[in-house]
């Protein structure tokens, strides 16, 4: 059963899961959504989960969210709040379902934390990493780094390389980059990707495309942080040349 709370905000939806998800609930939830949506634009959602039949149930629920276009177009935020245990059931697959979004899971007692984060301004999301489509027969992923990077953004990468290893292709990146100024910005993106990549030990070869002496310069020394990945820099006029490379 999902009850539903229209009253926390002018554009912050709240509803608690108790069960199994009820037709009628989900109808209630998606006409506040509704309502919220045409008079502010951006909604918030506040999710608690007093009982629920399990992980599969929750996925199913989220399912239907990203079914819903408008829904999923107008969610600016959300918090999840639920008993500890369930928190780190459903902690791996948050970002996954609902990506580039700002999600924070709060404990039960501290749903009045969960609220002001809710209500709290933030900077708009600007995603980090760009996908670049590639040909079919490419052996490589494509992507174009630039500026600060998501950590939720890292979610999404796994998924498709998760993908493209099933697929029985080499895990082989293209990366381009912009907006980063130096070594010490590259070395600490990278440490995050190291971190937040599940599939890391799997990349077989990285194209670096970008200008500068400096990247020359990591890639060199490449094997004191990138150990087992073969890495090659390539300059921003020899694209054709890094995919060529990937491909061999």
């Amino acid at each position: 059963m999902i009850k539903i709370n229209s009253t926390l905000g002018s554009n912050v939806i709240g509803f608690t899961i108790n069960g199994k998800i009820d037709d009628e609930g989900l109808q209630e939830f998606f006409k506040a959504i509704d309502e919220k949506t045409n008079k502010n634009g951006k909604i918030k959602l506040l999710g608690e989960v007093e009982n629920m039949g399990g992980i599969e149930d929750f996925k199913a629920f989220f399912d239907i969210l990203k079914a819903k276009a408008k829904a999923i177009t107008a969610l600016e935020k959300y918090a999840f709040v639920g008993e500890a245990e369930w928190m780190q059931k459903i902690s791996g697959v948050m970002d996954f379902m609902i990506p580039n979004i700002p999600i924070k899971m709060f404990k039960t007692e501290e749903r009045d934390q969960a609220l002001v984060w809710l209500l709290q301004k933030e900077e708009a999301f600007v995603p980090g990493i760009h996908k670049i489509e590639v040909e079919d027969n490419d052996n490589f992923l494509a992507y174009r780094f630039t500026g600060k990077i998501n950590p939720q953004e890292y979610v999404g990468l796994d998924s498709e390389f998760s993908v493209q290893i099933n697929s029985g292709k080499s895990l082989n990146i293209y990366m381009e980059f912009a907006g980063f100024e130096g070594y010490s910005n590259i070395l600490a993106m990278w440490d995050d990707f190291k971190t937040g990549i599940k599939y890391y030990s799997d990349i077989k070869k990285v194209a670096i495309v970008n200008s500068g002496q400096w990247m020359d310069f990591l890639v060199r020394i490449g094997d004191i942080f990138t150990p087992g990945i073969n890495m090659e820099h390539f300059e921003e006029n020899d694209k054709e040349r890094a995919k060529t490379w990937l491909n061999s």
